[in-house]
């Protein structure tokens, strides 16, 4: 067993070595402690372990590192993966497309009592701020479930690659409204007043915007785990 002692050795070595997300540190801290745990010497303390076993088997601390840069990637795949996929469901899947079934309906009923200049306002607020405001809200509750416990980083990986996917729908959205409506029309409402006058465009816009929203909030409910060996 590890001490709270050894416990707080490998935190610190840890964090010496630039590990600062959950994921990474967990992965890390099992490999210390079980290779510490399974020592041949049982009179080697954690210190020389980390130094004589741990560090060589790993590359030393650039290798860690190294290691760490080429899984955050692998990590980072998984989880575009796992959206495409999550995406798709909505689309072919079940019950997947019985939500995108009933968001639709309840798209057309709004167009029916507001009408469609109020369905490509809330497209635009849908697709520019429910994203991003769903992975901040995931790193928030993340941090605070953090603090209860006394060792260990106060940042996810998977909120931080959950957050970049959701900005980047942010960023597209803002880029083509200045590129297309800015520069091509010179008129930045041109794309907007597009979506008023053209339903279908309206109503499959604010449904994509929707689904789009839904799909980081399943992505901060799955689990993903960081590997120091890809498979």
């Amino acid at each position: 067993m590890i001490s709270q002692e050894e416990h707080q050795e490998i935190y610190e070595f840890l964090k010496k070595v630039g590990v600062n997300q959950i994921e990474i540190y967990q992965e890390l801290y099992d490999h210390i402690a079980t290779s510490y745990e399974n020592r041949r010497a049982i009179s080697e303390d954690l210190r020389t372990h980390i130094r004589e076993e741990v560090q060589p088997s790993l590359g030393g601390v650039k290798g860690i590192q190294r290691i760490i840069k080429s899984q955050t990637k692998a990590f980072e795949k998984e989880i575009q993966q796992r959206a495409f996929a999550i995406a798709k469901s909505y689309v072919f899947g079940w019950p997947g497309i019985l939500v995108t079934m009933v968001t639709i309906s309840l798209v057309l009923m709004i167009n029916k009592v507001w009408g469609m200049k109020v369905i490509a306002t809330s497209a635009l607020i849908f697709g520019v701020l429910s994203p991003p405001m769903i992975a901040l809200a995931g790193m928030i509750i993340f941090y605070k479930k953090s603090l209860k416990r006394r060792l260990g980083p106060t940042t996810s990986l998977k909120n931080l690659k959950v957050m970049r996917f959701a900005a980047f729908g942010t960023t597209f959205i803002n880029s083509i409204f200045f590129l297309i409506g800015g520069i091509v029309f010179r008129d930045s409402g041109w794309l907007f007043d597009q979506l008023v006058d053209n339903p279908i465009l309206g109503l499959s816009t604010f449904v994509i915007f929707v689904l789009y929203g839904l799909v980081c909030l399943q992505l901060l409910k799955e689990k993903f785990q960081f590997k120091l060996v890809s498979e």
